[in-house]
């Protein structure tokens, strides 16, 4: 996980912005990579449930963390 100092090191415009406003920014840059990788694996394989293409069960992906 990139932590709060790595991002404001990315963008000093970072360095306004709280702590608490910066995690909820980072955990929605997660979900939007995760959407973008399942997106991709879906175009690529044709999949609704592309874990089960690599023999991977949805217990075996870790979550991310939740408002």
């Amino acid at each position: 996980m990139i932590s709060l100092n790595e991002f404001r090191d990315i963008d000093p415009r970072f360095n306004e912005v709280t702590d608490e406003e910066l995690i909820k920014i980072r955990h929605s840059l997660y979900v939007l990579g995760q959407l973008a990788l399942e997106s991709y694996i879906e175009s690529k394989t044709g999949s609704k449930n592309p874990l089960r293409v690599y023999g991977l069960e949805n217990e075996d992906m870790p979550e991310l963390p939740h408002d």
